[in-house]
């Protein structure tokens, strides 16, 4: 199961708000998806949130594997956890913990030549100036609950792609009785090279 909802550029300063929200649905183990899909429910070994940069727009996207029997309940609770931090508060102790996780991580990757590297060039890339070593930490750290659930407000599971792999009469009921206008493409006749993948 894997969807996904258009985000900012990455020069965009709503790019480093966002980063927070999507660290709290899905970074690592604390993330929301992972405690609602794998924690509570046992659903999949694991489930997590990305956000890509872009020059022209960002993607933010969520993934995770189940059975096909289950498919249908966990696109609900990952389009659930899209429109959670729209209208519940996250407190300022866990948006400093998010905070903490995403500099964390930026700071390590600072501390190899590769990393270093990699950073520079998407800076780069990114129409970025190549101070955001100094001042990217500083923008995540300046997330507030308020700011953070003003980006989330552009997370939307109304606006969200959905894409479920599997064995498609083991859930397509359930999963069109919730999403009536949902697409059934057989493997046979996917294009992987084509943008509306064979339809």
């Amino acid at each position: 199961v894997a969807a996904a909802v258009r985000g900012p550029r990455r020069a965009d300063a709503g790019y480093y708000p966002l980063a927070v929200v999507n660290s709290v649905i899905g970074g690592g183990q604390n993330g929301h998806l992972f405690q609602e899909i794998r924690a509570k429910r046992g659903l999949s070994y694991g489930a997590n949130s990305s956000l890509g940069a872009r020059v022209d727009g960002g993607l933010l996207s969520a993934a995770t594997q189940t059975k096909n029997e289950s498919a249908a309940e966990v696109v609900d609770l990952v389009l659930a956890e899209f429109n959670r931090l729209r209208t519940e508060a996250v407190t300022e102790q866990a948006v400093t913990d998010r905070e903490t996780f995403i500099t964390g991580g930026f700071s390590r990757a600072l501390e190899t030549t590769g990393g270093l590297g990699g950073v520079l060039a998407d800076a780069v890339t990114y129409g970025l100036p190549l101070t955001e070593i100094e001042t990217y930490p500083q923008r995540i750290a300046a997330t507030t609950p308020e700011s953070l659930m003003a980006a989330a407000q552009g997370v939307s599971a109304d606006e969200a792609y959905v894409v479920v792999v599997g064995q498609a009469s083991m859930f397509i009921d359930a999963l069109r009785a919730a999403h009536p206008d949902v697409v059934v493409i057989p493997a046979a006749e996917l294009d992987l090279n084509s943008p509306t993948l064979g339809l």
